[in-house]
């Protein structure tokens, strides 16, 4: 009973002191002399939040029977989506770090080509769903297909603010 008594207080001991020691400043991943499109970037993932506001604009349309204002959004979701893809090879090229030049450039580019490539899978669906809405296969009792392609839509988006968050903003910092 006593030799628990003793580990628990060693234990404690142990947790007073690290808790006492001042926190090492976590050094980023970053190079030295690299700095982040950070206004490029922020642009292109608020136009890919906005793009799922049009997503669900294209739902809407389709279920109050509009297809007018169906391919007005079908067409900047698309537009948008593509625009975000422009925007992130502008990015790579103004960062200039080769995939292979430091572990934050492997990072960056393992987690970001990931996450375009599921922008681009996500713009194919919309398109294949906007030509099917272009040849009248949806009505307002029959829009599963559309509402799946929203969600996968904002699954990209959701996943974007958090590659953005992580990626981008906690390693370039603001400014």
């Amino acid at each position: 009973m006593r030799g628990g008594r003793v580990a628990d207080r060693l234990a404690a001991r142990r947790l007073l002191r690290c808790a006492r020691r001042r926190p090492r400043r976590r050094q980023g991943l970053l190079p030295k002399g690299t700095t982040l499109p950070n206004t490029a970037l922020f642009v292109a993932y608020i136009g890919l939040v906005i793009s799922a506001f049009t997503a669900h604009w294209a739902h809407y349309a389709i279920k109050i029977d509009d297809r007018r204002q169906a391919y007005m959004a079908f067409a900047t979701t698309a537009g948008l989506g593509l625009l975000f893809v422009n925007a992130m090879t502008f990015c790579w090229t103004e960062i200039g770090l080769g995939a292979d030049s430091s572990p934050y450039a492997l990072h960056m580019y393992s987690v970001s080509v990931v996450h375009t490539l599921l922008v681009i899978a996500a713009v194919a669906m919309m398109v294949v769903v906007g030509f099917r809405v272009f040849g009248g296969s949806f009505t307002p009792r029959n829009s599963e297909p559309v509402a799946a392609a929203v969600i996968f839509w904002d699954f990209v988006v959701v996943a974007g603010v958090v590659v953005w968050w992580c990626l981008w903003f906690l390693e370039g910092g603001p400014g």
